[in-house]
């Protein structure tokens, strides 16, 4: 009974969570074209996310709780407070309750930029930039926490940040809303976990306004398109060098030919000039018959 109370207080709180094109209201030119997009802007903020159903449902039980204390404190120590001791403290639980179950669940943010994606929370920071995802790989996820396929050559880019000072980079990144997947963390039983392996997975909790089923392969669409523009830049930057390398040699072979057509060239009735050493003879020692 339990599970299913559990079960359909997610639900609830899923189907309460906005969509992501209510939250980016430009998405359709995000996705038609997202390095031009994040280039061109400042960048998309993705707020919390918050569990209202369950401040709200945990009032009641918490409003009981506190009446139940304040009556043991009354009776414990011979307050002789009188009955409204109960009413009090269980109207302090009922303001106070919902609120500190709101702050303690209240999530982390997002901040999509062209660089890169930051995940924060509070003065601590997660900065990905987009080489270090592989988008072409596994999405996994549960109920809780996204992992994010990493690129592993390109994985030990990730940077955790403290009020802006780095604190940890590659497989040592380890916050409560992010942190650096080594090979072998799920199977330590039958495998050892390199310590100087780099990570091959970003393990993120589903704390965002939006809905996760959403949010993160928007990530890896993102991730996928700014790979393939640097993969174009780098393929103009060296068809820009071939071109100038060709052009220089074109232009030094045209010189040199014309050079060589300008000295072979002579006008008519133009003498030819001496020769500049003796011409050698032969001497036959054997008579011609």
């Amino acid at each position: 009974m339990g599970h299913l109370f559990v079960w359909i207080l997610e639900a609830i709180e899923q189907a309460l969570r906005p969509r992501l094109k209510d939250a980016i209201l430009d998405l359709n030119e995000l996705e038609a074209d997202p390095v031009g997009y994040l280039s061109s802007h400042d960048g998309i903020a993705i707020g919390p996310r918050t569990y209202p159903v369950v401040a709200v449902v945990s009032a009641i039980p918490l409003a009981i709780l506190s009446g139940l204390f304040g009556w043991l404190l009354n009776a414990l120590f011979f307050l002789n407070a009188g009955p409204w001791v109960v009413p009090v403290f269980g109207l302090i639980g009922l303001v106070l309750g919902p609120v500190t179950v709101w702050r303690l669940n209240r999530g982390g943010e997002a901040n999509i930029v062209s660089s890169g994606v930051v995940f924060s929370k509070g003065k601590s920071a997660v900065l990905c930039p987009w080489d270090v995802f592989d988008p072409w790989a596994e999405l996994q996820s549960d109920s809780t926490w996204v992992w994010l396929p990493l690129a592993v050559p390109g994985s030990e880019q990730i940077t955790e940040t403290v009020d802006g000072a780095v604190r940890r980079t590659g497989a040592a990144v380890d916050t409560p809303f992010a942190s650096a997947v080594r090979p072998g963390v799920f199977s330590r039983l039958f495998r050892k976990t390199d310590p100087s392996a780099p990570p091959e997975k970003l393990k993120v909790k589903d704390a965002y306004a939006v809905r996760g089923s959403e949010f993160f392969p928007l990530l890896m669409r993102i991730a996928a398109a700014a790979k393939f523009a640097s993969l174009h830049q780098r393929i103009d930057a060296v068809s820009t060098l071939l071109s100038a390398a060709f052009f220089r040699n074109a232009t030094a072979c045209s010189s040199n030919c014309h050079v060589i057509a300008s000295d072979s060239a002579a006008e008519p009735g133009t003498p030819l000039a001496p020769l500049t050493s003796e011409p050698s003879y032969t001497t036959l020692t054997k008579p011609i018959n």
